[in-house]
């Protein structure tokens, strides 16, 4: 069920949220927010962040290509 849910996310987002746990176990926390903020300026500009406001618009599920 757990796997399931996951599947149906966003693949970049996860991608990137593994990706930040790895490195949050060999960077300081400074750095990290650095990291972060990073991450989530990607994120705000892929597709998938553009297809999950018009999905939530349209009140439909969102079709995640991974861009």
């Amino acid at each position: 069920e757990f796997a399931k849910n996951l599947a149906e996310k966003a693949p970049l987002a996860i991608s990137l949220s593994k990706q930040a746990i790895q490195k949050a176990y060999e960077t300081v926390f400074e750095d990290m927010l650095s990291i972060e903020s990073e991450y989530n300026t990607k994120l705000y500009a892929s597709e998938d962040h553009k297809e999950a406001a018009r999905a939530w618009v349209e009140r439909r599920k969102p079709v995640f290509k991974g861009r």
